[in-house]
């Protein structure tokens, strides 16, 4: 909650600062979507008239409040599992290259070809689904395995598979709308979800948690409605880009 409360702060340190220099810079250098007001709101009614756009940044959301929770629940596996300090660092440290090995060989080698073979949707919908099994086995039966691969899912397959596709898609959109709606799925998806998960987290713990302790009950069945949300928006999504 510090973290999302110091980026609130940030922003509205960047709010005031654009708008200043937007009042006091020369016409022609003005930042166009964030010193005027009008245009700001004329981007934001036309991607929420957009029903690519809503979805496009609706399962950003989904998708940032479920990784969150991941994230605390392998967490909270790995700090009771392993004793000390050392040997965590030693494993992790083993982990990291492997998985960003991994990565990397995803993106290089075969990225394209899936795109290629079955289409943009598809291969963005089968990282989805892997998420979810995941969360699932995580959930259903813990262990150091499945701590691993949520790891590596929610980390190294996303900078190597996700981040990818999700350029993709952003590319189908025409030259104009491409800004906004990546102003539209990061500048504001992204806080917001942020902000939400650190919410319902806190809440979480507060509620029923002990150190090093998992997901409560309740906790555990908002990840999964979380997970079934996020499933229905990237099935829409799917059934809209044009391959």
């Amino acid at each position: 909650m510090g973290i999302c409360g110091f980026g609130v702060a940030c922003l509205a340190l960047l709010r005031l600062l654009t708008h200043y220099y937007g009042q006091t810079a020369p016409t022609g250098c003005r930042l166009m979507v964030f010193a005027d007001q009008r245009n700001r709101r004329r981007v934001l009614a036309l991607c929420v008239k957009n029903p690519f756009a809503v979805v496009v940044c609706g399962r950003h959301i989904l998708f940032i409040i479920t990784r969150w929770f991941l994230n605390f629940e392998y967490n909270q596996f790995f700090g009771a599992h392993f004793t000390s300090a050392a040997d965590y660092s030693r494993y992790l440290g083993w982990y990291t290259m492997a998985g960003m090995a991994v990565s990397l060989a995803v993106q290089l080698l075969f990225l394209n070809r899936w795109v290629a073979r079955v289409g943009l949707g598809w291969c963005f919908s089968a990282y989805h689904m892997v998420l979810v099994a995941v969360v699932a086995a995580q959930l259903v039966r813990p262990s150091l395995l499945t701590a691993t691969l949520a790891r590596f899912v929610e980390t190294d397959l996303r900078m190597g598979m996700r981040n990818p596709l999700n350029m993709m898609i952003s590319n189908e959109f025409n030259r104009a709308w491409r800004p906004k709606v990546r102003t539209l799925s990061h500048g504001l998806a992204v806080p917001v979800a942020t902000l939400v998960a650190s919410g319902m987290l806190w809440m979480v713990v507060q509620a029923h948690h002990a150190q090093h302790e998992p997901l409560s009950l309740a906790g555990k069945a908002m990840m999964l409605v979380m997970c079934g949300l996020l499933l229905v928006t990237v099935w829409r999504m799917r059934r809209l880009l044009p391959r």
